[in-house]
C-alpha cells in the first residue's frame, strides 16, 4: 500500500507521471475514488471501512471509469472541503476516532483542477470499531472494492478484540476435572523439555498450571481458578463447547481421484475417540502435514525431488499456529478449517 508521501513527492515522481498513475488506479480493498466536486458523504463511511479493515487512500476529484483511463473532475473550492473534512474528523458526532493526521492529506493539481488524497491509516484494535454519527451500528469494513456495515457478529468481535487479555479471564465454577487429563500431561511434559530446571514435572497439575499462569488462586478463599484460555487448550472436548458454544476445529485431506468428499478428517465432533482441544487438534493435525511434506512431491530437472530443508513443515506450523491462536471461538461461523490437498494447502 503506497504512502501519501509516494504519491506527492515531486523528487520522486513527475506530475506526468503521477497524472498517468491516477489515471490508471483502479478501485480495490485499499483505493477509492469519488467523483464528488464536494465533501461526499460516502467519504466517512470509507474512512471508517479503511480504518476498522487495513487502511487505505481515497482521493476526492477523480471518476473511475470501467474499462477506460479515469477522469480527473476536481474537487471545488478546495478550501472548504478540507476545512469540513477536519471539522469532521475532530468530531465524535461525526466519526468516533480521527483517522488522519495532518502528513495523511495532501492536495494535487492534476489537468488544472485541485484532487485531494487523505490516507486513512488502519487503528489498533483497543480502537475498533470506529464509527459514525454517534452510532456503534454505523461501523464499516472494507470488503473488494466497497464499503459495508458490520454485521452484529463482527461488530462483537471487534469489541472482544479492545480486550486484550480475553483469555485470562478467570472461570470460577470449572475445576480441574474439566480439563484433558492426558492433554495435561503432554503439556508438562513439553513444558519440563523446554525448561527443565524449573523441574515442573514433580510439580502438581494445579501449582503447574498457576506457576504457568494457565490458572490463579483467590487469595481470599483459596479458590483455585483456571482461565479461559486454558479450557480451550486443555479442555475435554464437550466442557469447552458449554463455554464457547461455537468452538470448531476441522482437518481434511484430499487425495487425487479418491472419489470420497474426504479422505481424513480431524474434528471436533469426532471427539468420543478422544478430546479434541487446541493442543490435541494441535499435534495431530501437525503429524499429519509433516507426513505429507515428507512425500516427493516437489521434482527438479532429473526427477528427483527439491530438497526444502524443512521450510515447508516449518510454514505449515507457523500457519496452524496462527490460525488456532487468532480465531475467534465465540464466532458462529467454524473457527478454524484447515485442508491438505495434493498440490496446495488452504
Amino acid at each position: 500500500m503506497w504512502e501519501i508521501t509516494d504519491l506527492s513527492d515531486k523528487e520522486r515522481i513527475t506530475e506526468q507521471e503521477l497524472e498517468e498513475i491516477i489515471l490508471q488506479l483502479k478501485e480495490n480493498h485499499q483505493i477509492e475514488l469519488k467523483e464528488s466536486t464536494q465533501l461526499p458523504k460516502s467519504f466517512w463511511e470509507t474512512c471508517s471501512s479503511f480504518a476498522n479493515t487495513d487502511s487505505g487512500l481515497i482521493i476526492l476529484g477523480v471518476k473511475e471509469i470501467p474499462g477506460e483511463r479515469n477522469r480527473v473532475t476536481g474537487v471545488d473550492n478546495c478550501g472548504k472541503v478540507l476545512t469540513d473534512m477536519w471539522n469532521g474528523m475532530n468530531s465524535q458526532n461525526k466519526i468516533s476516532m480521527r483517522t488522519a493526521n495532518n502528513e495523511d492529506v495532501v492536495v494535487l493539481k492534476l489537468a488544472d483542477r485541485d484532487i485531494v488524497l487523505v490516507f486513512i491509516r488502519e487503528v489498533p484494535m483497543l480502537h475498533k470499531p470506529v464509527y459514525l454519527n454517534g452510532k456503534i451500528e454505523n461501523s464499516y469494513l472494507r470488503t473488494g472494492d466497497g464499503d459495508r456495515k458490520a454485521s452484529n457478529e463482527e461488530l462483537k468481535a471487534m469489541m472482544r478484540n479492545q480486550v486484550p487479555n480475553a483469555d485470562a479471564q478467570v472461570l470460577p465454577a470449572y475445576t480441574l476435572d474439566d480439563l484433558d487429563l492426558s492433554s495435561l500431561r503432554r503439556l508438562k511434559e513439553l513444558t519440563d523439555q523446554r525448561y527443565p530446571a524449573q523441574n515442573m514435572a514433580a510439580m502438581s497439575d494445579a501449582d503447574f498450571l498457576i506457576r504457568t499462569g494457565a490458572a490463579t488462586r483467590n487469595r481470599k478463599t483459596g479458590e483455585f481458578m483456571l482461565k479461559a484460555g486454558t479450557l480451550l487448550f486443555l479442555g475435554k472436548t464437550n466442557v469447552i463447547r458449554e463455554l464457547f458454544p461455537h468452538f470448531h476445529l476441522d482437518y481434511f485431506e484430499f487425495k487425487n481421484g479418491s472419489g470420497h468428499r474426504w479422505d481424513h478428517r480431524i474434528s471436533d465432533d469426532d471427539y468420543l475417540t478422544g478430546e479434541i482441544n487446541i493442543l490435541t487438534f494441535f499435534e495431530k493435525v501437525m503429524n499429519r502435514l509433516q507426513a505429507i511434506v515428507q512425500e516427493p512431491f516437489a521434482l527438479d530437472e532429473n526427477l528427483m525431488r527439491r530438497p526444502d530443508s524443512g521450510w515447508t513443515a516449518t510454514a505449515l506450523r507457523e500457519a496452524l499456529v496462527n490460525s488456532l491462536v487468532h480465531a475467534d471461538y465465540q464466532m458462529s461461523d467454524s473457527a478454524v478449517r484447515i485442508e491438505a490437498h495434493p498440490n496446495r494447502f488452504l
